[in-house]
């Protein structure tokens, strides 16, 4: 920031009444006899102004302005730090309600065929042509699936108010979110080159460069404190009543100021000592800082990788699982097999979808982790362009 000529000028204000007694007086002989004179009034009410301008002749109040400024930048850059995370908590609580939801769908349609599976058990069992133990094991798995998805549903309410938590509205408000076919591809990240990014452009990393500039500048304001203070001053007092000796009820001091610490005790090797410390605890900020960005970059990207390998995987397996229960209700129907085989491909089929599931959503967090992590999430730049606008 460019500095002015109203920089550092400082204005002071005073407003004094002050009531006197016992009156001071002096007697003088006059024309016509002694005359009683008031040293001054018994009351009065004095309005002081003064104006006052350092000189900085030895760089100390720039140096000071130069240290402030980056301390707002050390809070910009916490603030962008604080969104960046939200952001990526916010996309995290929406897909843990659409992993949630997609639950339910699984756990839906596992009981919907168990209970067509009961169906049909009760009426071959009615007419002999079906043991009891095909009944009574579709009944149970009846029983399972209701509280599987009595499950699924409340976990999707959960999901929902940590939602609402983290954008800060009521925990109880109510909403609904429309699910979509996502599809996700095989993806390879170059962890070096998005390592490099993350290490240039994350807030943390810009706040320890920051923090070791502060901590040298820091150093430098702390020997400066022997040198010399200079200043102007311009003074203005209005009395309202005036005294024996001054007729003026409007006074002016102007003038220069200087002063020169002498001896301060061995404060100021004091404090050189201090900011030195701060600079190497500021450089080890850094370093830790840096390891931070590396392993938070190379989790994330490791964990979207093998959940987009997982998302292809499990996509087949459900198609396999599909075929194997088709297959098996088809043997069941022409009497080669056992209702067992049917229950185990319908359960084979639950595992598969709810696989499928996991991996699509452990992908979709995974890369708004690694969005997060390399600075590169779309949101962040719209919010702080719009914010960039608004300032203008």
């Amino acid at each position: 920031r460019e500095s002015s000529t109203l920089d550092n000028l400082k204005l002071n204000g005073t407003l004094n009444y002050a009531r006197i007694s016992p009156v001071s007086t002096f007697t003088m002989p006059g024309p016509t006899g002694p005359i009683t004179v008031q040293v001054r009034p018994p009351s009065t009410t004095t309005i002081n102004g003064t104006f006052s301008k350092p000189i900085d002749l030895f760089g100390k109040i720039r140096l000071a302005q130069s240290i402030s400024n980056l301390q707002v930048d050390i809070q910009t850059q916490a603030e962008a730090l604080a969104l960046q995370k939200l952001i990526a908590d916010v996309k995290s609580a929406y897909f843990s309600v659409l992993r949630a939801q997609a639950a339910v769908e699984v756990a839906n349609a596992a009981l919907t065929a168990a209970q067509e599976r009961l169906r049909t058990a009760k009426a071959q069992y009615e007419v002999g042509a079906a043991p009891k133990f095909d009944m009574t094991r579709a009944e149970v798995d009846v029983a399972n699936y209701t509280q599987s998805l009595t499950q699924a549903q409340n976990a999707v309410k959960l999901a929902k108010a940590a939602l609402n938590q983290t954008i800060g509205v009521d925990v109880s408000t109510q909403f609904a979110l429309a699910s979509e076919d996502i599809d996700v591809q095989p993806v390879t990240v170059d962890i070096a080159m998005s390592t490099e990014q993350a290490i240039k452009k994350r807030p943390e990393m810009i706040q320890a460069l920051t923090g070791i500039e502060l901590a040298k500048k820091g150093i430098s304001l702390a020997k400066k404190d022997n040198d010399p203070t200079v200043g102007l001053f311009l003074s203005t007092d209005w009395t309202s009543e005036t005294s024996a000796f001054s007729s003026n009820k409007t006074t002016y001091t102007w003038g220069a100021s200087a002063s020169w610490p002498i001896w301060t005790g061995g404060q100021t090797t004091a404090k050189i000592s201090q900011a030195k410390s701060d600079l190497e605890i500021a450089k080890l900020g850094l370093e830790q800082a840096k390891l931070g960005v590396e392993l938070d970059v190379r989790s994330a990207a490791l964990n979207m990788m093998d959940a987009s390998s997982r998302v292809g995987a499990a996509k087949s397996n459900v198609a396999l699982a599909e075929e194997a229960l088709r297959l098996a209700k088809v043997r069941y129907r022409e009497g080669v097999s056992t209702q067992v085989e049917v229950t185990d491909a319908e359960a084979a089929l639950t595992l598969a979808r709810t696989n499928y599931i996991n991996a699509v959503y452990d992908y979709l967090t995974a890369k708004a982790q690694f969005e997060r992590a390399t600075c590169s999430q779309p949101e962040f730049e719209k919010l702080t362009a719009a914010d960039k606008t608004n300032n203008k």
